[in-house]
């Protein structure tokens, strides 16, 4: 890099940042409120079934809230691009080091993605057909999730401490490149790019964005594949019920990969961006998208599954329909598929 001293980054003219540490707390505490009414809503459905299945579903709602709340509350950090660092604003940011916060982020991350392929994989093994080639054992299955969980968190961490400078070489670097931001090393700890971790990094959030497109696209086609080929042995009534679900989990997947994806590739572009150009407004919005992505998708599950919604209108007094029945084995399907 080039000396930087006459260098004015727009990004960097306000680092106090309060309203976007409070909008970040708020929207924590939202989440915390939803996901705690949704492990009610689940707790609190019948006797049909067990101990086991409600932790299952609980553990789908809880793997991506927990590292986003802990991402807002006790991380909270912000890209200043197109200056190369992510400051952080979280309450530990002056007690533990970035790349330890960092690091226990991107270890808790992963099992979301365990929560959603498992889910994935009950929902085709509920419909796959004896013969089809995607009949594949459950054995067979977990063991390759597992495999994927270990790459991935082998990966995030791999990314989580190759972008960690020692204090000292943090600070030789700004002073070389940019000496007009030298505090920034000083009182905010920050996470330094250089031009090879910048690519790093704008790369490897690229990979990861097509393989969930990827992966989301291909367990869509198999669902919906199967369903198709049995089109003469269902009878309609549960044809349309599992087109029905098909759709109410594709709608929830998308909105959560939106929210997820939104901010790491704002990140990336902003990168590229003039200096003189205050981003951070709108670094702060995709911020704020990125830690509430469990609150829209949950709130949609509450209208798709008719038990939630039943429960809901309960709670507040409102008349619900009696003459509506739903079987077991559907609603805990549908149960199964929204998470």
């Amino acid at each position: 890099m080039n000396n930087n001293s006459s260098d004015y980054y727009a990004t960097l003219s306000d680092l106090t940042r309060s309203n976007t540490i409070l909008l970040s707390y708020f929207t924590c505490l939202i989440s915390l409120l939803v996901n705690i009414f949704s492990i009610y809503l689940i707790g609190s459905r019948g006797k049909r079934e067990s101990r086991n299945y409600k932790c299952a579903l609980i553990f789908s709602q809880l793997a991506l809230f927990i590292p986003q709340f802990y991402l807002g509350i006790f991380l909270c950090i912000l890209s200043v691009f197109p200056f190369p660092a992510f400051i952080p604003f979280g309450l530990l940011k002056d007690f533990v080091p970035i790349v330890i916060l960092c690091a226990v982020w991107a270890a808790m991350l992963p099992f979301y993605i365990v929560s959603m392929l498992t889910v994935s994989i009950i929902r085709i093994h509920s419909i796959v057909r004896p013969e089809s080639i995607f009949n594949i054992k459950i054995s067979i299955q977990y063991t390759l999730l597992i495999i994927y969980v270990i790459i991935l968190i082998i990966s995030f961490e791999n990314i989580a401490f190759r972008l960690y400078l020692p204090h000292e070489a943090m600070e030789l670097f700004i002073f070389q490149n940019f000496p007009r931001y030298f505090y920034i090393a000083k009182s905010n700890n920050p996470i330094i790019f250089s031009d090879s971790t910048m690519d790093i990094f704008a790369n490897t959030v690229y990979i990861i964005v097509l393989i969930m497109i990827v992966s989301f696209s291909l367990v869509r086609y198999i669902v919906y594949y199967e369903i198709r080929m049995q089109i003469t042995k269902m009878s309609i009534t549960k044809r349309k019920y599992h087109q029905k679900l098909a759709k109410d989990s594709a709608v929830q997947i998308i909105v959560k990969l939106l929210c997820i994806a939104a901010y790491p590739v704002w990140v990336a572009v902003s990168h590229n961006f003039s200096k003189e150009i205050d981003t951070i407004s709108l670094t702060c919005l995709f911020h704020t998208i990125f830690i509430a992505a469990p609150i829209p998708a949950t709130i949609i599950m509450f209208f798709q599954n008719p038990a939630y919604l039943s429960k809901i209108r309960k709670i507040l007094g409102m008349k619900t329909s009696k003459d509506q029945k739903f079987p077991a084995v559907i609603i805990a399907i549908q149960t199964i598929s929204t998470c």
